[in-house]
């Protein structure tokens, strides 16, 4: 706003105000009065009035003859004067008509006095929205204010943030303000015992709001200086004020309680700064939520008490605005599986992705992650949120079944990969499990070394799925060949079976459950090509990762070289239930969806109808990385998206893997 400039000719008995030339602004900040002399005799009953209003507000002495300086320079303490030659600026601060005179959106006289009832040119009118708007707006410098300790700095605070003049003349402003000390108050003044000034924090000020999902977690600090007297220590928290210790809906587990996000740790002296910090949780329901916070002296005072150093109780404040996101609930950790559900409400029907981390929360040292699909049909489910399909469940990795106490946090991921990661409330659960027997013991069984990182990623092994250390005892498996580097599984033209191909050997996967517990995709060779391989023991039907205790290198267990394969008459019921067993337990390569031994024991045909069928039903399945029985072009991590050329190919007969015809 522009400032009218004032010459005040003084006398032994009066303060008068004289028009002025030569004033300037800049922008939208006020123009100011020309320098000008002023004794004790020259101040006002006004002058005495505000000085006063500001005393009662809980300002020292010094931080209300600052105003005062200010306020002199600007109007002379005329609640009715006008800025000279027709100018703008109206009453003590010399507000600007067009602006927070009587424009400005809930921040002008006009406006106020409306609110209030009482005139505009009224002192006690325009005393009271100087001080409603270092209350409510942070801009305007009240911390600064209530953070000088004498009257030079308290005048150079409210003339630079309340102000913002142009040509301030700022040696008349401190010249008034030390009269005006002089006559009503101390030229010094201790500090207050507790007092706080804002340096910092990790979110938008109020006047820019923050955007968030619903039950989204955002890190969040303020960081204040201490400017009282006193020592902070671990009584110094910070708490929710509008009201004072409100219970908030953003609280969290790193609260220390609903109405106090934070506390000192250690002890923070005079002068020094420090993070109070905290997380602000989205709560639920979405809308707009304003957050205010304060210090307090547990048991003695809030900083922003009479005769404290502040801030006020609505000066640091937190504007955010909640949308629909993810939502879910971690609701189970146990030895058969983690289980749970998500949904995003942006787009209710959508499948989303869980990623769950164990022994340490998201991005923390020592975290381990996997991923998998919420797309489980749940009937409690239907109602409660409208859609069915947002269930998980997951086998515990054989990496945390080691007999030993483990933690997991699970995350709900927007549908569209662009919103946040939610921590699903119920996390974290701790689970206690034995580890997994080897599928193979270690007379009949073998060590394949993985021969290196890059053979490792090549197969899309996790360390997750690497078993405790020491189990099984490796020292007592024979050493067999290297396992190959790179997966090759095959199929034939025109033949139902899939083959692994492992050295100079084709290994026949036996069935649908186990390529998906593997993760691998297919691809289509000529059967001359296929044949010129010689037929080996079957391809385990789940991978066992193993380390030596001490020994970084990880191995496979393997069936002996020697062992038969098996005929289609040994693949009854029985075998199927135990693959199914085995594959359950396999790290949740199949996590979400049922077993395929379900659809093969309920009565899934050899047809090649049958087989599409099955590969079309295998689209819309609720695994990661896992096709139904038509399956075998999954790739790991990638969904159970299967390719129309693999259709074409598998429904030539595919569904003889159930029923396996040797090739002789």
């Amino acid at each position: 706003m522009s400032k009218a400039c004032w010459a005040l000719v003084v006398s032994v008995v009066t303060l008068a105000a004289v028009a002025a030339g030569g004033c300037s602004s800049s922008g939208s900040a006020e123009g100011s009065g020309e320098s000008l002399a002023s004794t004790s005799s020259a101040l006002t009953a006004n002058d005495q009035a505000a000085y006063d209003y500001f005393i009662g507000k809980g300002l020292t002495s010094f931080q209300a003859a600052g105003i005062i300086g200010n306020l002199d320079q600007e109007s002379g303490m005329d609640p009715t004067i006008s800025q000279y030659g027709g100018g703008p600026g109206r009453g003590i601060a010399q507000w600007s008509a067009g602006g927070r005179w009587d424009t400005d959106s809930n921040d002008n006289v006009l406006w106020y006095a409306g609110m209030q009832g009482a005139s505009p040119y009224s002192l006690t009118l325009q005393l009271e929205f100087i001080w409603y708007e270092l209350t409510t707006f942070s801009g305007y410098g009240l911390s600064e204010l209530r953070s000088s300790t004498n009257v030079t700095d308290a005048t150079i605070a409210f003339e630079t943030y309340y102000e913002g003049c142009g040509e301030c003349d700022q040696s008349t402003r401190i010249s008034y303000a030390e009269t005006a000390l002089a006559a009503y108050g101390s030229m010094t003044a201790a500090p207050p015992s507790y007092g706080a000034s804002f340096v910092g924090q990790s979110f938008p000020l109020a006047s820019t709001t923050l955007t968030v999902f619903a039950g989204q977690t955002i890190p969040s600090y303020i960081e204040l200086k201490n400017t009282g007297a006193a020592t902070w220590d671990s009584s110094t928290h910070l708490g929710t004020t509008q009201p004072r210790d409100r219970t908030s809906v953003f609280a969290d587990s790193t609260w220390l309680s609903p109405n106090r996000p934070s506390g000192v740790s250690g002890t923070v002296a005079p002068g020094a700064t420090y993070k109070f910090t905290f997380d602000l949780h989205a709560p639920a329901t979405p809308g707009n939520y304003l957050e205010y916070f304060n210090v307090v002296q547990e048991g003695v005072a809030w900083f922003s008490d009479p005769g404290q150093g502040g801030p006020s109780d609505n000066d640091l404040e937190a504007n955010i605005t909640v949308v629909a996101g993810v939502r879910g609930s971690l609701d189970a950790a146990a030895c058969d599986a983690i289980a749970g559900w998500t949904q995003d409400q942006a787009s209710p029907g959508a499948k989303t992705t869980v990623t769950l981390d164990f022994d340490a929360p998201a991005g923390a040292t020592g975290a381990e992650s996997m991923s998998v699909q919420a797309g489980n049909s749940r009937s409690d489910l239907c109602t409660a949120i409208g859609s069915c399909d947002h269930g998980f469940s997951v086998p515990v990795p054989a990496a945390v079944r080691d007999g030993k106490s483990h933690t997991v946090y699970a995350y709900g991921v927007s549908s569209g990969g662009g919103g946040p990661t939610v921590l699903l409330p119920g996390s974290p659960k701790t689970f206690t499990c034995s580890s997994d027997a080897p599928p193979y013991a270690a007379q009949t069984g073998i060590k394949r070394h993985v021969i290196d990182p890059t053979s490792f990623s090549a197969w899309g092994f996790t360390a997750l799925e690497i078993a405790a250390e020491g189990a099984p005892d490796l020292a007592a498996y024979p050493t067999g060949a290297p396992f190959p580097s790179t997966p090759t599984v095959v199929i034939a033209t025109g033949a139902p079976e899939v083959w692994v191909i492992d050295g100079s050997q084709r290994r026949h996967v036996v069935d649908p459950t186990s390529l998906a517990a593997w993760g691998l995709s297919v691809t289509t060779w000529t059967a001359a090509e296929v044949d010129k391989y010689g037929e080996g023991p079957d391809w385990p039907e789940v991978p066992f990762l193993a380390q030596a205790s001490g020994d970084p290198a990880v191995y496979i267990i393997d069936v002996s070289p020697g062992t038969p394969a098996v005929d289609a008459g040994a693949f009854d019921a029985g075998h199927h239930e135990a693959a199914d067993a085995a594959v359950a337990h396999h790290h949740g390569r199949d996590a979400g969806r049922a077993p395929v031994g379900e659809v093969i024991d309920g009565g899934f045909s050899g047809s090649p109808d049958a087989v599409a069928a099955a590969i079309d039903a295998s689209e819309t399945d609720a695994g990661v990385g896992v096709a139904a029985a038509g399956g075998c072009n999954v790739t790991r991590g990638a969904g159970s998206a299967t390719r129309a050329s693999d259709v074409a190919s598998l429904a030539l007969g595919l569904a003889a893997l159930l029923v396996r015809r040797r090739r002789r």
